[in-house]
């Protein structure tokens, strides 16, 4: 789906969650350090996604800032090589993959 068409979903809030956990996700798989960066920055920074629509969301979105917060502070151990540094970071990882599932 692309970008625009996420922006002018009914459920554009959380269609924008959706993208933004999977673009963390691969930028993580495909080890791009710079990518990653700048999902992270973009999920943990309050106003960067649209507005919730609902109290769901409105956590949804609450987990998505957290986790972004958490992993931006682990990218020093991601920049000695991501492969090794995972585990301390599995649960994110898990809440991501969780996130990624569209809205119902």
């Amino acid at each position: 789906m692309s970008v625009a068409a996420v922006r002018q979903s009914p459920d554009g809030a959380g269609w924008e969650l959706v993208q933004s956990a999977r673009a963390i996700l691969n930028a993580m798989e495909n080890q791009d350090l710079a990518n990653l960066e700048r999902e992270l920055d973009r999920a943990a920074c309050p106003g960067c996604l649209p507005p919730a629509r609902t109290s769901h969301q409105e956590e949804q979105l609450e987990l998505l800032s957290a986790v972004a917060t958490h992993l931006k502070q682990s990218i020093p151990r991601f920049a000695s090589g991501v492969a090794a540094s995972l585990d301390p970071v599995q649960t994110d990882l898990n809440l991501l993959r969780h996130l990624c599932r569209p809205p119902a």
